[in-house]
């Protein structure tokens, strides 16, 4: 028996595990379209293409969210990184707090 049998229908528990899913769905298959090319300038067209089509949906829930802080200045705890907010430091160790 699943959590999704058992759960009623306004269980937020249900919907977290099922927005979860899609977000590392959305993560694993755009890194997979990415890497699967050999061709290192084709990887950064992709990666480029991957943001445009992301960046508005990032904006879009900060929006709705009334949460301007996704997008900077970050709340306690958060990063900003090449434009949006992290819980860690930038990779390339341009992180503003």
């Amino acid at each position: 028996m699943t959590l999704e049998d058992t759960a009623p229908e306004d269980d937020f528990r249900k919907h977290y595990i099922r927005l979860r899913t899609v977000i590392d769905s959305l993560e694993s298959t755009a890194l997979r379209y990415c890497l699967k090319e050999k061709d290192p300038k084709a990887r950064v067209e992709r990666a480029q293409v991957l943001e445009r089509i992301i960046m508005p949906a990032v904006k879009e829930v900060a929006a709705i969210s009334n949460d301007q802080t996704a997008l900077g200045p970050c709340g306690e705890g958060y990063c900003l990184c090449n434009g949006v907010c992290v819980p860690y430091d930038c990779p390339d160790g341009s992180s503003e707090s």
